[in-house]
């Protein structure tokens, strides 16, 4: 698990499907799969949005998500999420 992650969006089960639907819509993910956009050798996708932490709040996100060619023709997804809450409250004063 990675404490960074989990400080932004919470602990995240094993699977996407089970990860609230905020976070799904920030990475790309709908109906058990990525975007259709998303594949080895396309560009990254860089995506915004509020997504609920477990203690209630939610927090300003971004991400850029890229899809990589994995091993025996498996996918692979790498994501990093940045935390723009701040700059979005600045934003709004």
């Amino acid at each position: 698990a990675n404490p960074a992650v989990a400080q932004l969006v919470g602990e995240l089960p094993g699977s996407l499907t089970a990860v609230h639907e905020s976070l799904r819509e920030l990475l790309g993910w709908y109906s058990g799969g990525p975007l259709a956009g998303l594949h080895p050798g396309s560009p990254p996708l860089h995506r915004h949005g509020w997504v609920e932490h477990p203690d209630g709040d939610e927090r300003a996100l971004r991400a850029v998500v890229r899809c990589l060619e994995a091993h025996q023709s498996r996918r692979r997804f790498m994501c990093v999420i940045e935390d723009r809450t701040a700059e979005d409250e600045l934003d709004k004063a």
